[in-house]
């Protein structure tokens, strides 16, 4: 059995890998990488608890640097500064700012090599070579050359670590898709690289013919050769099978690999990590020397034993400790049933850890390697250097989107598409005020309190109106758009503005979930795409409806009314509608009648006329017209519901029968459940119907509000 010589509070305080077992000696050779940072320079503040961001990655690998010295090198395998192709224009312009930041900082940790990918060359290879030379950090791509057949980056390096020579070079494929997980592989988006480069003036040479000519050229100068890849996990693999010379391979785009380590024959391939969650480590015990190391004859390197479930152990088991340690004084946030549950779950994971070393056998004689990708949580040390970096970033996007809105000509006040959420609070007060007391209403105030308002990856799910027709064009002119308002959910609303029929013209309508999630995306609300979690969100975010019917808005409706009578084609649905948001029962019935008139057939018009007849109390009338529906369409959940209401107050008996059938064609929405438990009522069977709530509530909790008052009223 392993010794273990990692105590919890030295787990608990350390992160460091090496040197920790009496038993390991150091490693030979240690490569540090990191890939697919996706430009969170650092972790976005839509989510609590989220890892990553650069302050952490370069405390870590500084702090890393330190411990192993000449051992350690550092490569980034492209994608740092953007999640994949940049086309909007406003992100572009800015990413070359965020890319100076990001350079400087991993110029200050020695990085050996950048790989170019999609999102570098985003920024345009000849800005993207200027600041490689302005901050010293090699952009290294294999099979990219300019119109004289020169490579405008290092094909390759060869650094001298551990008292070895280690080769690293980069390939970038023609075809690949955008970073993901694995869970959203449908989603990915492909990309054409060969038409990004080549509409830079450069050319993207076959990176298979480059692969064969690269190896041949330096496999004969370096102990040790690795590809920082840029290719996609799938050619990843083959590039493993094809060329074994080459001693590791790690790279992104991995959506479809099983693990973050696969072994090809005797080559490692890696994968990277999305949005800088994560710093990797690969490291080689070179026991047996002259077994595995090919340079003199160029031949294929010996095989390495995987001996990654020491360090696999030793970084769950420090998270785990560290994650049990941050949860100190949280229980009144979460709550003590959800704090506890944390608590347990920390708790296991880290005794789980503890128990798989102790189980481990000794190290392995001979050549081996680990890789482990080590969580930048909140308890990794931070840098000052980098944050520094992150504040300069901050400051120069917003001096520079302040200085083009400065040279922009005067605009007139905001245009009738996106009114904004005071000009709704005339008709709905109700409304306004809820909305005020949501998170929404402070959204642009989370982004000027970390110096992002201006941030065009940000802005977008801040405010209303960026970038459409009638809203602003870019960031530094969001006056009077900030937050998320009423435009967010119901559109732009400039028509229903305008005033007589158009109050009750189609046109503001709802978005739905589709608009939640434009911006409730994974790397932002990662819980949301969990049915009773987005339920329970909405909640909270959902205007009540209109009880209160105010006098500008009672002016509106019957405005609006006036407007569509007069007409040549009367549209006597919203007719209908206008009169009875504003409690005139008897003209909306009217108007009802007058579409059935003129449409007898159609069963929206016969649903509103029953509708507008239940309301007056004219139960026969109500009865006829939901009979009528339900023959329509016998599966109508509106018909059977109006219907079990209808009869409700005049045969009670057929009522429950007709109840039952309603919330058997929908048990989802509150008012079949109302129905059939009123009905349950009336037939003198209250705790039948305290048993249908509690399971219809058992399955829809968000729902307990709208049905309170009958729990109450079965309690009382």
């Amino acid at each position: 059995m392993r010794a273990r010589a990692l105590t919890p509070v030295l787990l608990a305080v350390t992160l460091l890998l090496s040197g920790c077992d009496e038993e390991r000696p150091p490693a030979d050779l240690v490569m540090l990488y990191t890939g697919n940072v996706n430009g969170y320079i650092e972790p976005c503040g839509c989510v609590a608890g989220q890892i990553g961001g650069i302050d952490r990655i370069t405390g870590y690998i500084h702090q890393q640097r330190e411990e192993l010295g000449e051992r350690a090198f550092f490569i980034d395998t492209g994608d740092l500064f953007a999640e994949g192709m940049i086309e909007d224009e406003n992100e572009v312009q800015q990413l070359g700012i965020k890319a100076r930041s990001f350079l400087e900082t991993w110029a200050h940790l020695g990085c050996d090599g950048l790989a170019l990918g999609e999102a570098e060359a985003s920024i345009g290879l000849d800005r993207l070579a200027e600041l490689s030379a302005e901050t010293g950090v090699p952009i290294l791509s294999s099979n990219v050359v300019d119109a004289n057949g020169e490579f405008p980056f290092e094909p390759y390096v060869i650094l001298e670590r551990g008292g070895m020579k280690v080769g690293v070079f980069s390939l970038l494929g023609d075809d690949i898709r955008q970073p993901t997980p694995k869970k959203e592989v449908k989603k990915l988006k492909r990309y054409r690289l060969d038409a990004l480069i080549g509409n830079q003036g450069y050319t993207l040479q076959p990176w298979r013919e480059r692969c064969a000519e690269v190896v041949a050229e330096l496999r004969p100068q370096v102990d040790v050769l690795v590809l920082a890849s840029h290719l996609g996990f799938n050619r990843n693999v083959q590039v493993a099978q094809d060329f074994p010379q080459i001693d590791t391979i790690v790279g992104g785009h991995f959506g479809q690999s099983e693990s973050a380590t696969t072994l090809v024959g005797n080559t490692p391939v890696l994968t990277t990590m999305l949005r800088g969650s994560r710093v990797g480590e690969l490291r080689w015990w070179l026991d047996e020397p002259d077994a595995y190391l090919a340079a003199e004859n160029g031949g294929t390197p010996g095989f390495l034993l995987n001996d990654s479930a020491y360090d696999e152990a030793v970084v769950a088991a420090t998270v785990a400790y560290e994650g049990f340690g941050g949860l100190a004084g949280m229980e009144r946030k979460y709550g003590s049933l959800k704090w506890q549950n944390k608590r347990d779950s920390n708790k296991a994971i880290y005794e789980n850890a503890l128990a798989r070393l102790d189980g481990l056998e000794p190290a392995p004689s001979g050549n081996r390697f680990s890789h482990v990708q080590v969580p930048m949580h909140t308890a990794v040390p931070r840098s000052d250097v980098a944050l520094e970096a992150v504040d300069r970033f901050h400051t120069e996007t917003h001096a520079y989107w302040t200085e083009r809105a400065a040279e922009e000509p005067r605009r007139e006040p905001r245009v009738v598409s996106f009114p904004g959420a005071e000009s709704c609070a005339t008709c709905h007060s109700e409304q306004y005020e809820f909305w005020l007391g949501t998170r929404h209403s402070r959204a642009f105030a989370t982004l000027e309190a970390t110096s992002q308002e201006t941030d065009a990856e940000c802005i977008g799910c801040h405010t209303i109106g960026y970038q459409s027709t009638g809203g602003f064009p870019r960031p530094g002119l969001s006056d009077g758009f900030e937050n998320v308002q009423c435009a967010s959910c119901h559109g732009a609303g400039g028509a229903h503005m305008a005033g007589g029929a158009s109050y009750l013209l189609r046109g503001l309508i709802a978005e739905g979930m589709g608009g939640c999630a434009r911006c409730h995306t994974g790397p932002h609300d990662p819980m949301f795409s969990q049915p009773e979690v987005a339920a329970e969100r909405l909640m909270k975010v959902i205007c009540p409806p209109t009880t209160i019917v105010s006098d500008d808005m009672r002016e509106a409706y019957l405005e609006g009314a006036a407007g569509l009578e007069k007409r040549n084609f009367k549209n006597w649905d919203l007719i209908s509608q206008a009169y009875a948001a504003v409690g005139q029962d008897g003209e909306a019935f009217e108007a009802a009648r007058k579409w059935v008139a003129g449409n007898p057939m159609s069963l929206d018009a016969r649903l509103n006329l029953a509708e507008r007849a239940l309301n007056l109390e004219m139960y026969a009338s109500a009865i006829e017209h939901y009979e009528f529906a339900c023959e329509l369409e016998p599966d109508n959940p509106r018909a059977w519901t109006g219907l079990a209401f209808a009869t409700f107050a005049t045969d009670p008996q057929r009522s429950l029968g007709i109840a039952r059938e309603a919330y058997a064609l929908d048990p989802d929405t509150p008012l079949p459940a109302r129905i059939l438990a009123m009905n349950l009522m009336q037939a003198g069977e209250p705790a039948k119907a305290r048993e249908h709530m509690e399971r219809h509530l058992g399955f829809h909790p968000e729902q307990r509000p709208m049905l309170q008052d009958l729990l109450d009223l079965l309690d009382g």
